[in-house]
């Protein structure tokens, strides 16, 4: 990693490394995670995409985007995020009759915001789908 640091030019190992130190987060939250059997789901949270392929990848390979369909759920979430050290992450969202879980002004549907993420401190904010972000997925239901 010390050569990513000191270089004069990013090139492709550097990107490599980081990806490679990314998974091993992910892998040792996955150990983490697995050993809390009292959730009703698992959750997996891979790499950093754009939404319309991170839910892509979900389908394909675990059940699908989480989402969130109530205050529970939420809760839930908000327990395993505090894993994280992440800006924000892709979700599925659902349109709720209430706005208590979006953020300050949010949503504003400007532009192209089409997708919602959900922050570090679990508030929704709309954004544009082609951002690269983690996201997170259900493993699987017990």
């Amino acid at each position: 990693m010390d050569t990513c640091l000191f270089s004069e030019k990013v090139d492709v190992f550097c990107l490599v490394m980081l990806h490679k130190n990314l998974l091993i987060i992910v892998i040792i939250i996955l150990i983490i995670l697995k050993q809390d059997k009292n959730s009703c789901l698992e959750y997996i949270f891979p790499l950093f995409i754009y939404r319309a392929k991170s839910h892509r990848y979900c389908r394909e390979n675990y059940i699908d985007l989480v989402t969130l369909e109530d205050w529970t759920d939420m809760e839930e979430l908000l327990a395993l995020e505090n894993v994280m050290s992440t800006e924000s992450a892709w979700i599925g969202l659902r349109k709720a009759e209430h706005k208590q879980t979006w953020g300050l002004k949010e949503p504003t549907n400007l532009g192209d915001e089409y997708c919602s993420v959900m922050d570090f401190n679990g508030k929704f904010q709309d954004t544009k789908c082609e951002m690269d972000r983690s996201f997170i997925c259900y493993e699987r239901m017990f």
